[in-house]
């Protein structure tokens, strides 16, 4: 999936009044270790950004894993947040990235610990948690499709090149016995 997708610019959110922080994590089929796919605000040394969570592991390893939104104040004393930012006091908001079911993704968000997230902050967080879902599913099918595409182009070129070998190869072999029997004179046998 194109890292165009996914920017840190969706972080923001400025109906949380433009400050929130926080990382998009892919779930990745080949490993229980997520991939970060974008941030805003996460220090360069965040262990989360030098080394994604798990699933399972930490509230947004959590997130992915029971596809649930997971809403913690004062993190710090969570004893499941295994992760920090920093020792500001923070809460944090895990959304898992689902589309049928399957979680794709974890989207999370550093909040300021005053900060309201009421019943309609959760209904449009899901929203855009499940937009992101969307937009990361297609984005996966449309490189699916693309490597499928590449995959066949490939097999019909070895089948054409294979074909037009044997049929170079049958010309040659049929052109050498032509010269071999015109030049033993046997020119109604050549053709």
């Amino acid at each position: 999936w194109s890292s165009d997708v996914c920017s840190s610019d969706l972080l923001r959110l400025d109906f949380l009044g433009g400050e929130a922080k926080g990382m998009v994590f892919l779930t990745n089929p080949d490993s229980d270790r997520m991939t970060l796919a974008a941030s805003r605000g996460a220090q360069f040394d965040h262990p989360c950004v030098m080394n994604p969570p798990r699933i399972g592991e930490c509230l947004c390893g959590r997130a992915a894993e029971t596809g649930e939104i997971i809403i913690h104040n004062f993190v710090e004393q969570n004893g499941k947040h295994s992760r920090h930012w920093t020792t500001t006091p923070h809460q944090d908001v895990c959304l898992p990235l689902k589309v049928r079911d399957q979680v794709l993704g974890v989207m999370n968000l550093r909040l300021p610990v005053d900060q309201v997230i009421g019943e309609n902050e959760t209904a449009v967080l899901t929203a855009v948690s499940d937009q992101i879902a969307i937009a990361i599913e297609n984005a996966q099918l449309s490189q699916q499709k693309d490597r499928a595409i590449t995959a066949e182009r490939e097999r019909i070129g070895r089948d054409l090149h294979d074909g037009l070998a044997q049929v170079l190869g049958y010309i040659s072999t049929k052109t050498k016995a032509a010269q071999i029997m015109l030049s033993q004179g046997k020119t109604d046998i050549a053709n």
